[in-house]
């Protein structure tokens, strides 16, 4: 019953503040473009875990930040729900996703999408996992917004939009068991 409740007050809530949130930041929204991972390009990433918070989290994605250019990646959410590693190769970068994501039992592949700058420079990579058809989930349930802010500063914000859910109690294929 307070699961119910939470759900009917607290999604709506968070979406219209999100969007309260995102109206009001500086900037302009960059794009994602699907793509593959180079093998190596000789340049090294912060690599951002965002979630995961126990080993069956569907809000959990990897955002790969260039070291090299001007644009800083900061997540809208804060530290607490994000670990940050810092000087890692492309190989480095994609094996610690990898486990990251793969954490899911229900977690099959890697879903890289390329973030576009404003000149249409890469500025890294949001990797997201592809899941088993049985968990009733798809990377893409999840959304995600890259806006350039202030002193070269590209946030991004993460979130399930309110149609699709947060939790397991909201999938009909996870909640049965």
């Amino acid at each position: 019953m307070f699961g119910y409740l939470a759900r009917l007050f607290c999604l709506p809530f968070f979406a219209v503040m999100l969007f309260a949130f995102a109206s009001c930041a500086p900037g302009s929204s960059l794009r994602l473009a699907s793509t593959d991972l180079p093998l190596d390009d000789g340049r090294r990433y912060r690599l951002l875990l965002y979630g995961g918070m126990d080993f069956n989290d569907f809000e959990i994605m990897a955002v790969m930040d260039r070291e090299d250019d001007r644009f800083l990646l900061v997540s809208h959410a804060g530290e607490h729900r994000l670990r940050t590693l810092e000087g890692l190769t492309m190989a480095e970068a994609r094996e610690e996703a990898r486990r990251f994501l793969g954490r899911n039992n229900y977690f099959h592949d890697l879903e890289p999408r390329v973030i576009i700058g404003p000149d249409g420079q890469p500025l890294g990579y949001e990797i997201r996992g592809s899941y088993s058809p049985s968990a009733g989930r798809r990377g893409d349930d999840l959304d995600s917004t890259y806006l350039l802010g202030p002193d070269n500063t590209v946030i991004f914000y993460i979130y399930y939009p309110p149609e699709v859910g947060r939790d397991a109690e909201s999938s009909p294929i996870l909640s049965d068991h």
